[in-house]
């Protein structure tokens, strides 16, 4: 994930499952169109922020760290990794 979203992104499994939440540019989520499948955050959503140095569960944490103040995810490279993530769930079962 860092490799391919060179963003940051937070996991938090106290939502409703597992959940990551890249980081994007506010309005970004204006366009965005991915819906329920991947749902971006709107302004009247909290999302509890780990500090930096939270690596590692329990409790929400940092999947990939801000690198810099201002650091986020192209919102390109969020789509194209959830293409990929449909793309393998879709993958015929080899026998």
């Amino acid at each position: 994930m860092r490799i391919w979203l060179r963003g940051p992104v937070i996991h938090d499994h106290r939502s409703v499952g597992p959940t990551y939440y890249a980081l994007i540019q506010w309005h970004a989520g204006l366009v965005w169109d991915y819906g329920e499948a991947a749902p971006c955050l709107h302004d009247d959503t909290y999302l509890g922020v780990p500090r930096t140095d939270r690596r590692e569960p329990p409790g929400t944490y940092w999947v990939v760290p801000p690198r810099y103040e201002g650091d986020l995810c192209r919102p390109q490279t969020v789509r194209e990794l959830i293409d990929a993530g449909r793309r393998q769930l879709t993958l015929p079962a080899s026998a």
